[in-house]
């Protein structure tokens, strides 16, 4: 099975086109609906320390630097050139373990970095204090 160069950049951009997705879904159909908030529109602006500016520009740098972390890996990962004769399509039992072996690489990824970026103080200044200063979730943020 040859993929061609669109086809195997779509995990790059997917993600980012899903999230937006759902974020449009959240806005369009739970902001309205006054009586399932979990919090009043008081308690969102006077808890919070993050702007929805600042929100917004951060989900944009993760979003970037996630897509550009996978075209990197992309692209050094001896894709198969398109038209090739020798490849085959993958037995799902392998694609299976892939996926699991990924998730599990992921998981554990996220972990140690959330972790790291605790104990080191310029990253937890820089890079993750956003993520505690939104104290009460907006549903208007994005």
């Amino acid at each position: 099975m040859a993929f061609s160069m669109a086809e195997e950049l779509l995990p790059v951009f997917v993600p980012v086109i899903v999230y937006w997705i759902g974020a449009a879904i959240y806005q369009l159909t739970l902001c309205p609906m006054e009586q399932y908030r979990l919090f009043t529109k008081e308690e969102e602006e006077t808890q919070n320390l993050a702007t929805r500016r600042q929100v917004l520009v951060g989900v944009l740098n993760n979003q970037a630097m996630q897509m550009g972390l996978a075209t990197l890996m992309f692209m050094t990962g001896g894709l198969v050139p398109t038209g090739s004769n020798s490849a085959q399509s993958p037995l799902l039992l392998r694609v299976v373990g892939q996926m699991a072996v990924a998730m599990l690489v992921m998981d554990c990824w996220e972990y140690f970095w959330h972790r790291w970026t605790h104990e080191n103080k310029f990253l937890y200044k820089h890079v993750h204090a956003m993520h505690h200063h939104i104290i009460v979730l907006k549903s208007n943020y994005i």
